[in-house]
C-alpha cells in the first residue's frame, strides 16, 4: 500500500475509501484479489493508472467495501423490504 486517502463528493454514494498500490492492474486481472505477505487478502483489484508517464500504480477496494456490499446484496437477494423482488434486479450470492 502506497497511498490511504478518502475522496468525497457531493453526491455521497460515491465517496470513497482510495488504496493505492504499487503494482498494476493489467486487463483481465481486475476482480482479482490484493494479497499481502502471507496470502492475507486485503482487497480487490480494480483499476490502473495510465497517463503516459506512470507505471505500476493500481487501486484496490479494501475487504470491508466488499463486505459491506455483499451484505447489502445477500438482504436484497432474499427479498428484503429494503431492496428489489423482482428476479432480474437480484443474484444468488454464496
Amino acid at each position: 500500500v502506497s497511498r490511504l486517502d478518502y475522496e468525497e463528493n457531493p453526491d455521497p454514494w460515491r465517496n470513497r475509501l482510495v488504496i493505492q498500490i504499487d503494482a498494476a492492474v493489467n486487463p483481465g486481472n481486475s476482480g482479482g484479489p490484493a494479497l499481502i505477505a502471507g496470502g492475507r487478502c486485503v482487497g480487490v483489484a480494480y483499476e490502473s493508472l495510465k497517463d503516459g508517464s506512470t507505471e505500476n500504480i493500481g487501486f484496490i477496494i479494501p475487504v470491508s467495501v466488499v463486505q459491506k456490499f455483499l451484505t447489502a446484496w445477500r438482504r436484497v437477494a432474499k427479498g428484503s423490504p429494503k431492496g428489489p423482488k423482482s428476479d432480474e434486479n437480484t443474484m444468488r450470492v454464496t
